[in-house]
Order: C-alpha cells, then structure tokens, then sequence
C-alpha cells in the first residue's frame, strides 16, 4: 500500500505544483565584428562576454512554467526569440503572442494563459561591437569586455560591466549598477538607479564634467575635484551632501558623465587607487 501511494504521488504532482521544462538553443551570427548587438529580453538574465574572431555564439536556456503540460505546450508555440542580422549588426528579442506586454489580455499574462517563461542569454561576442541590452523581470544584466558604446537598461535588476572601452548608458530602476572601465569614456555618458548604488571606477587621468543627483544618499570620488559654480555650495572636498543636483570638474574637464541615484549613494573611483 506504501508503495502505491508513492507512486500516486509522482503522477499528481504535475498538477499540484505546476509542470516545468526547459529548452537551449545555440546560434552563431559571422560578422565583421563591429557592429552592434541588440538582445531585447522581458524575463530573465543576460551575460555578453567578449571573445576574439568575427562571430557572435548566443546560447539561450528557456524555461517554461505552467499549470499543465498543456500550458508548456502553448509557451512553446506562442513564446520565442526573434533573431535577425542586418550586415555586421545581430538583433535577438523575446516575442510574446503581441508585443505590448502592458495589458493583462496579452503575453501570457492573465487572459487564459497560466504559463510564464524566462529567457537566460548567454552570448560571446567580438569587443569591438556595440551594445543594446534590455531586461524587464527576474535577471541582472553583466558585460564583460572591452566593448564599444553601450545602451543597457533593466528594471528590476542590477547591471555589472567590466572593463569597458566605449560610452554609453546604463539605467536600471531596482538594483544597483557596478561599471569598471579599461578606457575612459570619450562621449556622454549616464548612470542612474532609482533604488540602488552607482559605483563606477574609471581609469586615472579622467578628466570629464560630472552631474551628480541624488535624494537619499551621497557622493563620494577619491578623485581631485573642482566645484563648478552652481556646486559650490554643496561639494566639498571629495563629499557630496545629498541635494538635488549638483557639478564638478574631474582633471581639466572633458565628456559630460551623469549620475543619478534617487536611493542610493554614488562612488567615482580611480582604478589607479584600489587597493
């Protein structure tokens, strides 16, 4: 009888605790290796690792949830990523039944869909490439490489970038945002997180005008600094009181740099001072 029940018990449990499956699938993209990588995802984590050569190798692990395997089968069908290329440029997005994904009638939200899916990006690309990176829900976003000029954005979740050779901006709204550079940037760039740290650790010899704005939090740089005049009331030495917004000069002044974090602090740091 104990034996039985056991076995009853393996069978039920699909529908007790909702069926499962997962699925990777690999592709490789030939370039010229300077152009732009575009992944636009909804759920889940993306992680672009610069390689050498021209080609760009993306592995995807979809992972499907739903009440019954009949829900699996529907994710399946109707949740995919949409690859295209356009010369040396790649182009991957996460298609939904419509592309709204706003309205609870659409993308296997609540109109008789009980599935959610979540979309793992794992891509080695060529470092000269730019980057377009975007995730919604439930994954960080981590580059790391000496890519060209970047666009990252996440909601809820933070962003890592290592040794970074372009310009660019990374926003996220809930985690923080952590960017090492190789090379200084050159053009404007942005950081912001509504809820979370900015920490960005340039190389030494930076030299660039810095926006600072935060609500709940401070500023700190272990680099020399000259107020600009409408700072000079808040920064002092290498500290920033928490106001609304102020500037100052790093070196003898080069590319705009913003950062702005609402609840957070922001540290600017010198790679040639890390201990």
């Amino acid at each position: 009888m104990k034996r039985v029940v056991s076995i009853l018990a393996l069978v039920v449990s699909p529908y007790i605790l909702g069926a499962e499956k997962s699925e990777t699938t690999e592709k490789v993209f030939h370039t010229n290796g300077a152009g732009r990588l575009s992944i636009g995802n909804i759920f889940g984590p993306i992680t672009v690792t610069a390689a050498g050569g021209s080609e760009v190798r993306v592995t995807m692990v979809k992972t499907m949830h739903g009440d019954s395997d009949s829900d699996i089968a529907l994710a399946q069908r109707e949740v995919s990523v949409e690859s295209t290329q356009e010369a040396g440029d790649v182009k991957l997005k996460v298609k939904y039944p419509c592309d709204c994904c706003h309205d609870d009638d659409c993308c296997g939200g609540h109109h008789e869909r009980h599935y959610s899916v979540r979309y793992e990006f794992r891509v080695q690309a060529p470092p000269g490439m730019a980057l377009k990176l975007a995730t919604v829900n439930d994954g960080d976003i981590t580059v790391h490489g000496a890519f060209g000029d970047f666009d990252v954005n996440n909601v809820n979740g933070s962003i890592e970038m290592t040794d970074l050779a372009g310009s660019g901006q990374a926003h996220t709204v809930n985690g923080k945002v952590t960017v090492e550079f190789a090379k200084n940037p050159t053009g404007p760039t942005s950081f912001k997180s509504i809820n979370g740290e900015l920490r960005v650790t340039f190389q030494p010899g930076l030299s660039a005008d810095v926006q600072l704005k935060t609500f709940n939090g401070e500023a700190w740089t272990d680099f020399d600094t000259t107020a600009l005049p409408t700072a000079s009331e808040h920064w002092t030495g290498h500290r920033y009181a928490r106001d609304q917004a102020s500037a100052i000069r790093i070196g003898s002044g080069g590319p705009a740099i913003r950062f702005d974090a609402f609840n957070g602090n922001i540290y600017i740091l010198n790679r040639g001072k890390k201990s």
